[in-house]
């Protein structure tokens, strides 16, 4: 009989009866923090993708323009040449 009597008068003495409210509030707020996580999370992996494609486009941008430049060079070594054979040798070789 003591011993209930200790234990009720301790549950008296702990319990908190606004913890569950205070405990939804925090749980809202980590809910809320997940979600703008992620939304920023899917804006990385976009921006990553988005960059990633453009490293690609312009690795090939740049091998064109050395091989065009590459021709121009040897279009302006023969004189006789003519402009349009550039874009003819360069159309038929691509």
């Amino acid at each position: 009989m003591q011993l209930k009597t200790v234990s009720e008068s301790l549950l008296e003495d702990v319990s908190c009866p606004d913890l569950e409210g205070r405990s939804d509030a925090q749980i809202e707020q980590l809910l809320f923090l997940s979600t703008r996580v992620t939304t920023a999370l899917q804006s990385l992996i976009s921006f990553r993708d988005s960059y990633s494609n453009y490293e690609r486009l312009m690795t090939r941008l740049k091998s064109w323009l050395q091989r065009a430049e590459g021709k121009i060079d040897s279009i302006a070594m023969h004189p006789q040449s003519h402009t349009f054979d550039f874009w003819v040798c360069y159309l038929f070789t691509y």
